[in-house]
């Protein structure tokens, strides 16, 4: 039917976990990732020797949230090319293990660190060990922030992603229809130009379902709502006139599952009238 406009396609949050509790220099920063790149260098670590499970664990008995925190971004950032298996993926995860059992009585600092975690493993295409974090981080939200947090909303938007692409479309509608609920709540207005990127999002998980009427009710929603922003806007620039084009276009697609032809083309020869403009 063509390309869908849609909202949290993955996630893709980037999430700055933690607070130093002390003070460390940079020295001692920059050694702690020279030790483990060259740990990590050395290749396959199956069949470990007690001195590399010694400095594995000479780490992960660290009670220093700041300095694993620290090693572990560097770890991810710098190690990206390094051709070492599993080994990055399998040292990350234990460094968040640890981190999490850290902040055992800080749920807030646990949920952020769970939600970097789930990113890593949505990155290695784990979708299962992707979900049971961002599950689990929607959970610790829930008890440290009042329930329209937008916290809260992003975690929604993350499981309702992963459900989607685990073919759980019913799941995925359930929690997107929430976090956008919740982020009106949040806002106090609808008039937001994320308030309609969640309501394409959700028509199109209707579409993907069959649901055309509904798909094409969340549709108009957002086209709406973008046409509003569009008419009060002082800068045009203040919103997305693609998002309006890919609007017009999500409608005309399921006008046409509708059997609306007439609507269908009105609505996507208006989104390529658009385009055109923008390409201009």
């Amino acid at each position: 039917p063509g390309r869908i406009t849609q909202w949290y396609t993955s996630p893709s949050q980037h999430v700055k976990i933690g607070e130093p509790i002390l003070e460390l220099d940079n020295e001692t920063l920059l050694q702690d990732v020279q030790n483990w790149k060259s740990y990590l260098q050395q290749g396959d670590h199956q069949d470990s020797s007690s001195n590399d499970n010694n400095f594995v664990n000479s780490y992960l008995e660290l009670d220093d949230i700041f300095r694993l925190q620290h090693l572990l971004q560097a770890i991810r950032e710098e190690t990206g090319t390094m051709q070492t298996g599993n080994i990055v993926l399998s040292t990350c995860i234990q460094l968040y293990q640890r981190i999490v059992e850290l902040q055992e009585f800080d749920p807030g600092a646990q949920s952020q660190t769970r939600t970097e975690w789930g990113v890593m493993l949505h990155q290695h295409q784990d979708l299962h060990g992707a979900l049971q974090q961002f599950l689990l981080a929607l959970q610790e939200r829930q008890e440290a922030y009042p329930s329209h947090h937008p916290h809260i909303v992003a975690s929604h938007f993350h499981v309702g992603a992963i459900y989607r692409q685990l073919g759980n479309l019913q799941q995925a509608l359930e929690h997107i229809q929430t976090a956008l609920t919740l982020q009106i709540q949040d806002l106090g207005h609808s008039h937001h130009p994320r308030i309609a990127a969640g309501y394409n999002t959700i028509g199109t998980i209707h579409l993907q379902m069959r649901n055309y009427h509904d798909a094409k009710t969340n549709y108009e929603m957002a086209l709406n709502i973008l046409k509003e922003l569009q008419a009060s806007s002082s800068n045009h620039k203040e919103f997305d006139d693609d998002d309006v084009a890919g609007t017009h276009h999500n409608l005309g697609v399921s006008f046409k599952y509708l059997q609306d032809f007439d609507s269908a083309k009105q609505h996507l020869q208006a989104a390529l009238t658009i385009r055109k403009r923008l390409q201009q």
